[in-house]
């Protein structure tokens, strides 16, 4: 099999499947050989582990975790490539299942596994939702290939957001490696990062985490305003109850949400989900 990485051979094998000009497969091609290497050594991929692989398209992170004798669950929603990765990956279909499907509506694993992933960036959201706050099986880790802003926001300790709370509640995060536009073909207009999620052992919270999420969400709905009148909105409360919660929470009633800390959302969930 020849190097996935090279444009050339790339362009060869699609065309050899007549679908090389369909513009509606959008992919873009990881053409950097390092940047491959880095996503099967950062997470230490060993044989026999269970991967999950999101967006698998023709296979060329496929094949690499196949070779280190991973057993793969491969997800692609686009048909029309489906063929080019079952042919890229037929010598090692043994430890490969290929789900064709949205990412959303996968049915994680029951057993131990880790996410290695190119993503879809625009999903990047709902991906980390799926297997953080909504996942009841957390991965041991998930290194994933994204967009360098979005990557930078997540491990940014002085400006907390919806994203990196979610991440920070249930894992540590790091930046890995930056990858250049030119890494891709074709290329994307932004620089690529690949972010490494290690797990914790248990979340740092004490309440249910889907009703933690619903907390961050709200918060998070209109950051550019007071928290206070953000959630009063929601919650149904005026400006002077709302302080009176702030005051009794030691939160200061004039703070932000991107300010707060993760003990701090999870006591405003205690009292606006007097069920939990």
């Amino acid at each position: 099999m020849n190097k996935l990485t090279d444009f050339q051979n790339i362009r060869n094998l699609l065309k050899s499947f007549r679908i090389w000009n369909k513009k509606r497969l959008g992919q873009h091609f990881l053409i950097d050989e390092e940047a491959l290497q880095k996503m099967i050594k950062i997470p230490d991929v060993q044989a026999g582990e269970h991967i999950t692989e999101i967006g698998a398209g023709h296979g060329v992170l496929t094949l690499e975790l196949l070779k280190k004798g991973a057993l793969v669950d491969a997800i692609e929603i686009d048909d029309s490539i489906l063929p080019v990765l079952s042919y890229v990956t037929k010598s090692y279909n043994k430890n490969l299942v290929i789900h064709h499907q949205h990412i959303l509506g996968y049915q994680q694993t029951n057993t131990p596994y880790k996410v290695v992933a190119n993503i879809p960036y625009q999903l990047t959201s709902p991906i980390l939702r799926k297997f953080l706050p909504e996942s009841d099986n957390l991965p041991i880790s998930m290194t994933l290939l994204m967009q360098k802003e979005v990557a930078e926001k997540i491990v940014n300790p002085k400006k907390k957001s919806l994203l990196s709370l979610i991440v920070e509640v249930f894992g540590e995060a790091e930046i890995m490696h930056i990858v250049p536009e030119d890494s891709f073909f074709p290329p994307p207009k932004v620089k690529s990062a690949i972010l490494h999620i290690k797990t914790h052992d248990k979340a740092l919270i004490n309440i249910d985490k889907k009703i933690f999420y619903a907390m961050l969400k709200n918060g998070f709905s209109s950051p550019r305003k007071k928290l206070k009148n953000v959630l009063g909105g929601i919650y149904h409360k005026s400006a002077p109850e709302m302080t009176e919660i702030f005051k009794k929470l030691n939160i200061d009633p004039d703070i932000r949400a991107e300010k707060l800390e993760i003990k701090d959302w999870e006591n405003l969930a205690k009292v606006f989900y007097k069920s939990i």
